[in-house]
């Protein structure tokens, strides 16, 4: 019976011993990563790209241990192009404890999201907006694409190399933080290089389509300036087309990643746009991120996706240089990376967290996107 007692004895004592041992050892509760996009309207084509890319980037953390030895988790909201949505699922994702948040998606949205984010110590960084409403502020707000009024002047510098004089411009006023700005970068370059705007063109919804194309073709252009979404555009430059000859067509980023080369056929072939920088030849890591995103999601990559990757990846090598996933040390970090990896290029970021990289320009050639010159 003694044995038995000291055995019994000795068990509790074990127990005991690993039940302080477990308490005693550091919790490693998961880094959680918000994602905040328009999943489920008709203007959904950036965030469901872009969530590919995020989700890409997450699983291979986690492959390699995580960040800083903790695994990754990845919370999707869904913001269905509303600013209270956006407002609310910013704050939901806050009060479930993200360490960050990649997104929004398109500018309109990101100022309901800063809102939500105000009194918190939430860092979000953005892969695609770019309005220079948010720029030039020391906060928690990084964005990764250059800004919209650069996004403009480029398409200026578009439209002079081909000697063209008079242009309309045509925006969206419901991402009027991103399309105001490139209209203000236009006209300002524009006013350098005797470009004449005949026409400065808004649309709220596309049962102004009609009532827009009257107007157009009252001008005379020689040329269309298009900042709005891909789908919107072909469909205004396929109505256009029935009762006019197409002039030469320009089209910004926002235009070239929505798609315009599939929504607007044959119409757009031709048509000139700015985006992100690209390399006449494609890099070694270039070619393996593209081939990996196609094998995985069935779909070719795109902006949206490469940098909704980059975003994440930026993020985890600045929690682990900073050892840290506080907000202000990851910034302090990333602003001093010298520079930061892309997937087709290099970058950098500044003190307020707006981004320094170059932009390309495109030609829409048999449906495809054809790199055409480097755009400063």
């Amino acid at each position: 019976m003694d044995r038995a007692k000291k055995f019994i004895a000795m068990m509790v004592v074990i127990g005991l011993a690993i039940l302080l041992f477990l308490l005693l050892i550091p919790s490693k509760k998961p880094i959680k990563i918000g994602f905040l996009a328009d999943l489920s309207t008709r203007k959904s084509q950036l965030g469901v790209v872009a969530r590919n890319g995020v989700i890409m980037a997450v699983d291979e953390l986690n492959q390699n241990g995580g960040i800083n030895g903790r695994k990754v988790e990845l919370i999707i909201r869904d913001i269905k192009s509303s600013k209270d949505e956006a407002r609310r699922q910013a704050a939901n994702l806050i009060e479930s404890g993200v360490n960050v948040i990649v997104g929004a998606f398109v500018s309109s949205m990101a100022v309901p999201v800063l809102q939500a984010a105000k009194n918190s110590n939430t860092l979000l960084i953005s892969p695609t907006v770019s309005t220079d409403s948010l720029s030039g502020i020391n906060d928690n707000f990084i964005s990764i694409t250059p800004l919209a009024s650069k996004h403009g002047s480029s398409l200026a510098d578009a439209v002079s190399h081909l000697g063209i004089k008079k242009v309309i411009l045509i925006r969206d006023i419901k991402n009027e933080e991103y399309s105001g700005a490139v209209v203000d970068g236009f006209k300002k370059k524009s006013a350098e290089q005797s470009i004449k705007v005949i026409g400065n063109l808004l649309f709220e919804t596309k049962q102004d389509f009609p009532q827009l194309v009257e107007e157009m073709s009252k001008m005379q252009p020689d040329a269309l300036v298009f900042i709005t979404s891909g789908i919107d555009a072909g469909a205004i430059i396929q109505k256009y087309a029935k009762t006019n000859d197409i002039p030469s067509l320009f089209g910004t980023m926002w235009t070239k990643v929505t798609k315009v080369n599939e929504y607007g056929g044959k119409a757009v072939n031709g048509m000139f746009l700015i985006d992100v920088y690209a390399n006449e030849k494609p890099t070694v890591k270039e070619i393996a991120f593209n081939k990996f995103f196609q094998e995985r999601f069935g779909i070719k990559s795109n902006m949206p996706s490469r940098y909704a990757y980059e975003s994440v990846k930026m993020f985890a090598n600045a929690a682990i240089k900073a050892k840290s996933i506080e907000a202000e040390k990851i910034k302090a970090e990333i602003i001093n990376m010298d520079p930061i990896e892309g997937i087709t290029d290099n970058y950098w970021v500044d003190k307020y967290g707006d981004v320094i990289r170059e932009l390309s320009l495109y030609q829409i050639k048999n449906h495809q996107y054809e790199l055409i010159n480097i755009a400063n």
